[in-house]
């Protein structure tokens, strides 16, 4: 969200990403923390639900399931974050290309030129991987 985008170093919303960021790197050593994160992912909080679906990156098949259920989240800003994060770790594929064509018809330019990216890089990964294995 532009508010979150925009906040500066020192500010509430900053602290609160910064201190989930920190959240998000003590439980891939201590895992029972993982569930703290993932609390941040399903708030009430739109901002906090974007940056923990970015954090999800970090956790592997563990967060995946998070990611997915972020990919229906009503904020747009949410689901394109979740689809991106998805898109980074080459998961769920198909499921990740159905958002982002849903995102695509976005009303927010922003979010539908970075759905269209974002498909771009994805068919270009396919083209590249079928070219590597011998496939039309």
């Amino acid at each position: 969200p532009e508010e979150l985008r925009l906040a500066k170093p020192g500010t509430v919303a900053a602290n609160r990403v910064a201190a989930l960021s920190v959240l998000a790197e003590v439980s891939r050593e201590f895992p029972e923390h993982f569930r703290d994160v993932v609390a941040f992912a399903n708030g009430d909080d739109e901002g906090m639900r974007n940056a923990a679906m970015g954090e999800m990156v970090h956790f592997g098949e563990r967060g995946i399931p998070i990611l997915l259920k972020g990919l229906a989240d009503p904020d747009e800003w949410v689901a394109l974050r979740a689809a991106n994060t998805l898109q980074t770790m080459r998961a769920c594929e198909k499921e990740t290309v159905t958002a982002l064509k849903r995102l695509q018809l976005s009303e927010i330019a922003d979010i539908s030129d970075r759905a269209t990216r974002a498909l771009f890089v994805i068919d270009a990964a396919a083209q590249h991987l079928r070219f590597q294995q011998g496939i039309k």
